[in-house]
């Protein structure tokens, strides 16, 4: 047999691993620990090629480069991972977040200089920093007589982290009833002093807020309008009858359906009678609770609202009755405005469509530059969309827009809901009686009305003193 030869590592187990060479120096990734950290991650030359604008920047796709292109495995470190990726994307968005507010007064800018009667202010802080943005459309004193007088105001809370202003919407109303975007505005809060701010720049820009009813949350919009009036400048402020149910629930509790139609049927009564039956009904049907509220039950709540404020009643023709009952019931109530047609309107339910409308395009998440963009391209396609309806009303020889003329049938289909008694022949004017056992599609609170052909008013007609539609 012969003899096993002998060796330095004969003593080690043929299962065993031995080190062969030991090289001293560190390496350029070496931190002497048998670990890697956060730093040395980043650095890895297969990260910096992976995270990189434009490309996928997944989870597994990153760890699979890692153990590609270094030889490590980073199955346990995935935290590190997440979070290097995090990192990695908050400074590109914080690179875009801050050019684009570089990009602003250029953009604004250019706007200005393409549509030269639109209106356009930004303000910075102390520090140079994005404060408050408002910008209208053109041509805005040209085209306000075509719509109709009515505007609705409310704003938003921005949700991104970095910025969570307010976006503060007006929305007007075409001869045929659809949304127009008027004005887009940026407040940093909603305040008194903003909302001066917002409301002047409203009347610099053309607005005649004066003459149209304008529908607003009650809040901070009262106190501006107080001041705006101390500055000779009005405003004919209308509530939101929405708002007012919201704070109904949220003061005094009970169904969601059953306010709003209490409410509904409040703010649509057409004289001071029908009023004062709706406020006895409320009355019975949420009846006073123990309460260290200031009102001891949602009827007399309401009924702490001048009407004028926000019900049809008290923005219509009163009669010497109705005066001296809104006189003497509310004499020291202080009044927004002056009674005006509200065209149907009792919300700001617009506004908050387009609210709805920026959630759906995660605009509350983003950009004030993202979101002045999607403005102007909902504004173009909204008049481009009007141009076209004109073009096809007018070929199809209508002399009425369809809003209208819904409006119109639904009336023509009511003469047989009605018994008419002339009372004066010769004057042309008649008696309209509702019949009692009518299915009336207009069914309100008075069942009876005086109509005068030559002058073409009916007495109360919701048709005619609201909207105003030839009855």
């Amino acid at each position: 047999m012969a003899k096993q030869r002998t060796s330095v590592i004969s003593h080690i187990p043929a299962t065993h691993w031995y080190i062969c060479n030991l090289n001293i120096d560190h390496s350029e990734m070496c931190c002497s620990v048998v670990d890697i950290n956060r730093k040395q991650l980043q650095d890895l030359r297969s990260v910096q090629g992976t995270l990189l604008r434009g490309l996928d920047t997944s989870l597994n796709r990153v760890m699979q480069s890692i153990h590609t292109y270094d030889g490590l495995n980073m199955q346990r470190k995935r935290h590190m991972i997440y979070r290097l990726i995090h990192d990695v994307h908050m400074s590109s968005v914080l690179d875009d977040w801050e050019s684009k507010f570089h990009l602003l007064p250029s953009l604004l800018e250019e706007i200005s200089l393409q549509n030269p009667s639109s209106h356009v202010c930004l303000q910075l802080d102390t520090k140079g920093r994005f404060n408050r943005l408002f910008l209208s459309l053109p041509n805005i004193t040209m085209y306000q007589d075509l719509w109709m007088p009515v505007l609705q105001s409310d704003g938003t809370h921005m949700k991104h982290r970095l910025y969570n202003g307010i976006c503060y919407l007006i929305i007007g109303h075409d001869d045929n009833g659809k949304n127009i975007f008027i004005v887009i505005c940026f407040l940093p809060k909603e305040t008194t002093e903003h909302l001066v701010w917002f409301f002047a720049n409203c009347a610099l820009c053309g607005l005649d807020l004066d003459e149209v009813a304008v529908f607003v949350d009650r809040g901070k919009a009262l106190y501006a309008h107080k001041i705006l009036h101390h500055m000779g400048l009005e405003i004919n402020l209308k509530f939101c009858s929405w708002h007012i149910g919201n704070n109904v629930k949220l003061n005094f509790g009970g169904k969601d359906e059953d306010i709003c139609v209490a409410i509904s049927s409040l703010q649509q009564c057409l004289d001071g009678e029908s009023y004062k039956q709706n406020l006895i009904d409320i009355h019975a049907k949420f009846p006073p609770k123990n309460s260290n509220e200031p009102f001891k039950c949602i009827a007399e709540y309401l009924a702490s609202i001048h009407p004028m404020n926000w019900t049809v009643f008290g923005n219509s023709i009163l009669t010497p009755q109705e005066t001296h009952f809104i006189n003497s019931t509310w004499p020291t109530k202080e009044l927004f405005g002056a009674p005006i047609k509200l065209f149907g309107v009792k919300t700001t339910s617009a506004n908050e469509g387009e609210n709805n409308a920026y959630i759906l395009n995660n605009l509350r998440d983003s950009h004030p530059f993202d979101a002045i963009i999607l403005f102007l391209e909902r504004s173009v396609a909204t008049f481009e969309n009007k141009r076209l309806n004109g073009r096809s009303w007018t070929s199809s020889q209508y002399n009425l827009v369809s809003f209208a003329k819904a409006v119109t049938d639904d009336q023509m289909l009511l003469h047989q809901a009605y018994q008419i008694d002339v009372v004066d022949f010769d004057s042309r004017i008649f008696r309209v009686k509702q019949m009692q056992n009518s299915l009336c599609i207009n069914t309100l609170s008075l069942t009876e009305y005086t109509v005068d052909l030559d002058h073409k008013t009916c007495t109360r007609c919701p048709t005619h003193a609201q909207l105003p539609i030839p009855c």
